[in-house]
């Protein structure tokens, strides 16, 4: 089986990228599979704003399984508070720290997507952040 993609086709037993090009022999397999009736699947042709509208779907869902809004207003009102003892505030700036890199993550991914020709071929992981997530919990400051 083959999909069909910008610049050729990839083959999805290995997923190899085969470029048009008539003396590769791997093309030649492909225009051989495909004279005996073999139908690549359809190019991903995913718009520019549908790409985009999914990587901020995926990033904002992606905090929220972390820390839901309400949580996240609790700790903005508890680092705003002044006598909010520093102990706290230092733990909450591992939060913001953690929310920050993920964002600029999400604002790398958007700029790619935005540059790219083909911006359906654009992937993006946020659970790469999961090992830095501090995993702070609300009750752990409500004694």
């Amino acid at each position: 089986m083959y999909k069909l993609t910008e610049s050729g086709v990839q083959r999805l037993s290995d997923m190899a990228c085969i470029p048009f090009a008539e003396g590769n022999t791997d093309w030649q397999e492909y225009k051989k599979w495909e004279a005996d009736g073999g139908v690549p699947e359809p190019i991903d042709t995913k718009p520019l704003s549908s790409c985009l509208s999914g990587l901020k779907q995926d990033v904002n869902t992606y905090i929220v399984s972390r820390y839901d809004m309400g949580t996240q207003a609790s700790f903005q009102a508890m680092y705003s508070i002044e006598t909010t003892p520093a102990e706290i505030k230092t733990t909450l700036l591992s939060v913001w720290a953690w929310v920050q890199s993920v964002l600029r993550e999400y604002y790398t991914k958007r700029a790619e997507i935005s540059a790219s020709k083909a911006p359906h071929l654009v992937t993006w992981d946020f659970s790469q952040f999961d090992v830095t997530d501090p995993r702070v919990a609300l009750d752990s400051f409500i004694v």
